[in-house]
């Protein structure tokens, strides 16, 4: 067995040295590389194609052999977009977030967070989503005193 061939598992500390600075680890161990391959090998092509992502999106998860010990939920760059589903949901259903809601009114989105419950109604929430219906739009135009050519429309 070659010294290459070692994966390392186990620590041991190494003397010091006079040109590093901190104490160093050394590695060892007597497993070998070419045992574990096999089936992890294995498990990849079985399991190609099985994995879908979490987000949503239901796009297969391209599977590598490290993958053996632990799956990954997403494909990359999709796991902040759980949320993004959801608000795309809620417009195909007809209800607008509160960005769109805000620049119909032409204020800000933390000014209508804020004056919710006060000046403005309490916006329904779907999934911890706040969302408005076109006729609450109106409404809050009539509160806001804003005429509906100034705000913005979709």
């Amino acid at each position: 067995m070659s010294a290459e061939s070692l994966t390392s598992v186990s620590l041991q500390w190494l003397p010091e040295d006079p040109g590093f600075r901190g104490r160093r680890l050394e590695l060892r161990s007597s497993l070998t590389l070419e045992s574990l391959a096999p089936s992890s090998v294995r498990w990849l092509h079985e399991n190609q194609g099985q994995h879908r992502c979490q987000c949503g999106c239901g796009e297969a998860i391209r599977l590598q052999p490290r993958h053996y010990w632990r799956v990954p939920r997403y494909v990359h760059g999709h796991q902040n977009r759980r949320g993004y589903w959801r608000v795309l949901q809620l417009r195909q259903a007809g209800y607008l977030t509160v960005s769109e809601v805000a620049k119909a009114l032409g204020i800000g989105t933390t000014t209508l967070r804020r004056r919710e419950g006060t000046v403005y109604p309490r916006a329904a929430r779907i999934g911890g989503i706040r969302v408005y219906h076109e006729a609450d739009v109106e409404l809050l135009r009539r509160r806001n005193n804003v005429p509906p050519g100034v705000a913005g429309r979709r």
